[in-house]
């Protein structure tokens, strides 16, 4: 995965090659757009999708009961 699987079709980042570009483009984010999009994402999000993989690596499928880590 990458910056584009992150970014998708949202407003709240840019991508281009052209690094001025890019460089006047952030200038016209909307700060909300980004940090509705940074708050999408978590370290238990990341967690639960990094052993989904896993799981699929091992053959399972992920309608199988889900892996449910313990609250602390």
């Amino acid at each position: 995965m990458g910056p584009l699987d992150i970014l998708g079709d949202s407003d709240a980042g840019i991508l281009d090659e052209d690094l001025r570009a890019v460089c006047l483009g952030a200038l016209a984010i909307d700060p909300a757009a980004a940090r509705e999009l940074a708050l999408s994402f978590s370290w238990r999000r990341a967690a639960m999708q990094f052993l989904d993989n896993v799981r699929l690596a091992n053959g399972e499928t992920l309608d199988e009961a889900p892996f449910v880590p313990a609250t602390a």
